[in-house]
């Protein structure tokens, strides 16, 4: 039997809105996992995920970003990483809080990877290692060239601006079971807002002039088939890092999401056991 609890955090130093947390964990984890998902992502979608980590003795915290699933703040929205990664530190500490004493790693998909980067960088001493699913160091989506200064524009004059993302179901996964379930999510959304694509790419930048300062082992899944992000953007970035334990684990034919492609049970596991042979070798917290 797993341990399953939600919330909403209200108690934040900064003034941020409400956010969501849902917590999996065995009866004893060996280890503990942040997860931060995606942009217009949340913690529902790994539903079918946590239990299967659960198994293998990790536990795990989601934190549904500012602006998303049942976070609170306006949809879509955040003015630059500062506030994402904000949002992470206040689920960072919700883990502490639930395990103290265990090992934890933080794991983030596609924007959630790239805010996973910042928060390693950030406080390296507090993590064991970082997992990151197809992250978001640069766009693979063709952007008009109109569009894109018409996006930088508003970033300045109207920052909450939402622009059709042109992104469906199909994009992220192969299974149109699946892909059906993510263009009917009512917790979802079909829009870049202005301000929030720009911050994105400051953002992408700043990991790449800082990637060398990254110590921390790291392990990268990316599909040959992603339609969003650019995997040699994230193969670069991982090159970059400093650090000596580095695995990247490409799969063929995924697309952007594979822990909910078709055949995600395998890179489930891949990521447990990566985790898992690293877990010992950092010392329990006192």
């Amino acid at each position: 039997m797993h341990e399953r609890d939600e919330g909403l955090c209200f108690d934040r130093k900064s003034k941020g809105p409400p956010l969501y947390w849902y917590w999996t964990s065995p009866t004893h984890p060996v280890a503990t996992m942040l997860v931060l998902p995606g942009y217009g992502d949340h913690a529902w979608r790994y539903r079918h995920v946590v239990p299967r980590w659960a198994d293998h003795g990790i536990a795990t915290l989601i934190v549904d970003f500012r602006g998303h699933g049942r976070s609170g703040g306006l949809r879509a929205y955040g003015r630059g990483v500062n506030e994402f990664v904000d949002d992470a530190m206040i689920g960072a500490e919700l883990l502490r809080v639930r395990a103290p004493r265990l090992p934890s790693f933080v794991f983030g998909h596609s924007h959630g990877g790239l805010v996973a980067t910042h928060v390693a960088l950030a406080a390296r001493a507090s993590w064991a290692g970082v997992v990151l699913s197809a992250p978001y160091f640069d766009l693979r989506l063709p952007v008009p060239t109109l569009k894109r200064i018409a996006g930088e524009i508003a970033a300045v004059v109207a920052p909450t601006l939402g622009l059709p993302s042109g992104m469906t179901g199909l994009d992220v996964v192969r299974d149109p079971v699946r892909a059906a379930e993510y263009d009917d999510d009512p917790m979802g959304f079909e829009i870049a807002r202005a301000g929030w694509f720009v911050g994105a790419r400051r953002a992408q930048a700043r990991a790449r002039r800082h990637a060398k300062d990254l110590t921390l082992p790291i392990y990268c899944v990316f599909g040959t088939d992603d339609r969003i992000a650019r995997i040699d953007a994230a193969k670069a970035f991982v090159d970059a890092a400093s650090s000596r334990d580095k695995t990247f684990d490409v799969r063929a034919d995924y697309r952007h999401v594979p822990l909910a492609d078709l055949g995600w049970e395998p890179v489930a596991d891949t990521i447990a056991s990566w985790l898992l042979a690293r877990a010992p070798q950092r010392q329990a917290r006192r």
